[in-house]
């Protein structure tokens, strides 16, 4: 986190920076959580399968408290810097809205009870964070302030939950390896992702400025990050009730309902890789093309056609849901390329034939190697079969002969598709391995 925070502190302006970091905090909270939960939930399978596990009580106490102390820090460091009144009343009604939604949403979690009451008042209280978070920014509260505040929250948070956890497991005479956990569960996958993020952002700079030199790319990345925290908070209820699935699953030792739920957070992941991002680039494409140099129509474009893209998310998602698609592999596939229908119309539409094609391209290339990793990875734990699907093997025919194609053109297409192709395969790689490593840890103790 420190070496992101240095990464852009160089690089970006400081107005860009501080707006940069907001909208990463939105982000991160949705990480803290999940993460709270999540992390405590493995040490609580962890130490079950080796027979030794304290109270579910106790951890889930800790993973609250932790996540409450994060953001007390944080929020009291803000505090004190915001520069009016009103900043100030938002963020302490915001950090109390956040820690009883983080205190219920653990508790729902970890007894395997989801409500859709629950994800309603997730998507508000997103909104509401990044709303609030865009009020500080124009309050302009200092960029060293801010990663104070981070630094400060993180190490605190961490060091709370571990003397926590080490006293609950003191009390019931049992050993839990909490710090491996920690480390693969935190340390090494964030560290990877936010190396990315930073560089992949640095990229868009850099590409931006060399591609359309008339654009003014510090307003076009300022609002790809706020939409990408907008994105970011309204499917984190749908990964929420997935992985939901999976614990209570391993919970009953149900290798079945387990298999069944890993299928579904796969199709719910796939489908927002395939959906929201595209949405995205969409909504850049018809900024830079319409919108030049106009900051508050580019705004409008952008959060336009996101809202739209997160409309057909929610429409292929309860969809899923309702038609049961985790274990029909044919009704996913259907919902999928309807959704994709609906989005190269609307690149049709706005734009023209050669961006819908481009837009074809990059995510069926971005899709591909995701599908790639989670079939490689899927066989070996949970014996899925995706790579045995002739929609599979179509997938990568034609996304590789196409970006084939590409390569034989100009060199701006060479190095737009090939970043973005490279940053999103990173990225999903990344979460994958966050996801699967922690699974893995969880299945083999059980089945153990």
């Amino acid at each position: 986190m420190l070496g992101m925070n240095v990464i852009y502190y160089k690089f970006l302006s400081k107005q860009e920076y501080i707006l940069f970091m907001s909208s990463m905090a939105v982000h991160l909270t949705f990480l803290q959580v999940t993460g709270g939960w999540l992390g405590a939930a493995q040490s609580y399978y962890f130490a079950k399968g080796l027979g030794k596990a304290p109270a579910l009580s106790s951890i889930q106490e800790a993973g609250v408290k932790s996540n409450l102390v994060l953001w007390m820090v944080e929020f009291c460091i803000l505090l004190i810097n915001a520069s009016s009144l009103l900043v100030g009343i938002l963020v302490v009604v915001l950090t109390i809205a956040q820690t009883q939604l983080i205190s219920c949403s653990t508790r729902l979690q970890l007894s395997g009870k989801v409500r859709p009451q629950l994800e309603i008042a997730v998507v508000f209280c997103g909104l509401l964070a990044l709303s609030t978070t865009f009020i500080i920014n124009i309050q302009l509260i200092s960029a060293a302030s801010f990663l104070v505040a981070h630094i400060s929250a993180a190490v605190v948070a961490l060091v709370w939950a571990q003397l926590r956890i080490q006293t609950t497991v003191q009390t019931t005479n049992s050993v839990t390896p909490i710090d491996l956990i920690l480390i693969i569960r935190y340390a090494v996958p964030m560290a990877t992702w936010f190396f990315l993020f930073a560089t992949n952002s640095y990229l868009d700079r850099y590409i931006l400025n060399l591609m359309f030199p008339q654009i003014d790319a510090k307003n076009y990345l300022l609002t790809k990050e706020l939409t990408q925290g907008a994105v970011s908070l309204m499917t984190a209820p749908f990964i929420m009730v997935a992985h939901t699935k999976i614990f209570t699953a391993f919970r009953h030792k149900n290798k079945a309902g387990a298999e069944k739920s890993m299928l579904e957070y796969a199709s719910a992941t796939l489908v927002v890789s395939l959906v929201l991002m595209p949405i995205l680039d969409l909504a850049f494409d018809v900024a830079i093309r319409n919108y030049v140099n106009s900051a508050y129509a580019h705004s409008h474009a952008v959060f336009l056609l996101n809202y739209v893209g997160i409309l057909v998310l929610c429409i292929s998602m309860y969809a899923q849901k309702g038609l049961e698609v985790a274990g029909n592999s044919r009704a996913m596939v259907y919902i999928i390329a309807s959704t994709l229908m609906i989005q190269l119309g609307l690149h049709y539409i706005f734009l023209d034939y050669e961006s819908m094609v481009k837009f074809a391209a990059i995510n069926l290339a971005a899709a591909t190697c995701y599908l790639i990793l989670v079939a490689l990875v899927g066989n070996r734990i949970l014996n899925f079969r995706l790579v045995r699907s002739w929609w599979f093997a179509g997938l990568i025919v034609v996304a590789f002969t196409y970006i084939a194609l590409q390569l034989i053109g100009g060199l701006y297409e060479v190095r737009y598709i090939f970043q973005l192709w490279m940053a999103w395969s990173l990225m999903f790689f990344t979460f994958s391995i966050k996801g699967f490593t922690s699974l893995y840890l969880i299945i083999t103790q059980v089945e153990k």
